[in-house]
């Protein structure tokens, strides 16, 4: 058994790809976003934790001690989301991945009955919230000539008819500008891409089935 054990841990050093990586996750407290920070804290990772929901977002950071830190973000107010990048640098000395994973479902309903304030809160957290983790983590990443920037689009990104009209039109742009800044920032270094997960049972996405 104490051959196994050895055995199954040096294998667990073998996997350590983001050994020394400095990692800000958006949207961190739960759903991907939790399930992203351990995963890469277990594959070496330091992380920024940055989401609006204070209480899950901190006891997430306690089971890690000094390999994750909590910054309460709200993705839509670019002074917030700059300063969870600048603390990544600030407490970890660099920033190697940015994944821009934070999201609701947002407003739902036929067209002609959708409020725009909800439009447009559903636009600036599933959108502009993923412009401004770019935008952010570009400055950084720039300089260091060398970085990894990940969005969470949809399935609905892809295709119509899979989400609400706003979560729709948000997701396809997140991989139209996913697509752009590619092309802006690969030659600096800086691999740009985003995801598109189908469904996948999470607190967001319970909600839907509950209604």
């Amino acid at each position: 058994m104490d051959a196994q054990l050895g055995l199954l841990e040096r294998i667990n050093l073998m996997t350590k790809r983001l050994e020394g990586m400095v990692a800000v996750i958006t949207g961190a407290s739960s759903g991907i976003g939790a399930g992203t920070v351990h995963r890469f804290v277990e594959e070496g990772a330091s992380v920024v934790a940055a989401d609006i929901q204070e209480q899950a977002g901190e006891a997430l950071a306690a089971e890690f001690g000094e390999s994750v830190v909590f910054i309460r973000t709200d993705v839509t107010q670019e002074e917030q989301v700059a300063a969870a990048v600048d603390l990544a640098v600030e407490k970890f000395g660099r920033l190697d991945c940015m994944f821009n994973n934070a999201g609701i479902v947002g407003v739902v309903g036929p067209i002609a009955d959708t409020p725009t304030e909800d439009w447009d809160t559903t636009i600036a957290i599933l959108l502009k919230g993923v412009f401004l983790g770019c935008k952010h983590a570009a400055r950084v990443m720039i300089p260091q000539g060398s970085g990894s920037i990940i969005s969470t689009s949809s399935t609905a990104g892809v295709l119509g008819g899979l989400g609400s009209h706003g979560y729709t039109a948000a997701k396809h742009g997140v991989i139209g500008l996913t697509r752009s800044l590619a092309l802006e920032l690969g030659p600096q270094g800086i691999t740009v891409n985003c995801i598109c997960p189908g469904p996948i049972n999470t607190n967001m996405t319970s909600a839907i089935d509950d209604k």
